[in-house]
Formats: structure tokens, sequence, C-alpha cells
């Protein structure tokens, strides 16, 4: 057997247990997809994806952009609770900036 078969089935199988251990983790917390997780699974799967194309020969133009598109996607979203720069984020007054609601009698 191949050297480079085996280091190919290793990075499989730490894909997949990266995978599964992520999911256990969700189910087991009852916890939400966040983007956190969703960076976590990117490297889990880029990664190791990177590795078993490029030791079999099969890393061409088309699959690295794929896998550069999806990391600068993931990676390039800023999370939730951080400002993007030059914006403010708009605060919300409700008692004041809500229109009075008409009342309507029943017919």
């Amino acid at each position: 057997m191949d050297s480079s078969a085996v280091l190919s089935g290793m990075l499989v199988v730490v894909m997949l247990v990266a995978v599964g251990g992520m999911m256990w983790n969700r189910i087991k917390k009852d916890g939400g997809i966040t983007w956190e997780i969703m960076r976590f699974t990117t490297v889990c799967i880029a990664l190791p994806l990177v590795g078993v194309l490029a030791l079999s020969g099969k890393l061409d133009q088309a699959s690295t952009a794929i896998i550069a598109g999806a990391l600068g996607y993931v990676f390039g979203r800023p999370d939730g609770n951080q400002e993007i720069e030059g914006q403010e984020t708009p605060k919300v007054q409700a008692e004041e900036s809500a229109p009075p609601v008409p009342s309507r009698a029943p017919s």
C-alpha cells in the first residue's frame, strides 16, 4: 500500500471524526449552528480535503477556486457581535419610534 493512500485515509478519518464530534456536541448541548461552528466545520473539511486532493494529484484550478471561495465566505464574514467599520448599529427605541396602533371597534 502506498504511503499517500494511507495518509489520505487518515485525513478522511480526521474529517469524519471532526464533523461527527461537532454534530454530537451540537445535539448534546441542544445548540444552534453559529458562525463559529461553520468556521470550525469548514476548516475540518477544507484542510484535509486539500491534502487528499493534493496527494492524489487532482487539485486543479477549479477545485482550488471552490475551496478558496468557501473559506473566503466563511472567514470573511464578521461575527454578529462585531461592528463593521464605518457603519453604525441602529438604536431602536420602541416606545418613541413606534406609531400609535389604531383601535378597532368590534363589528
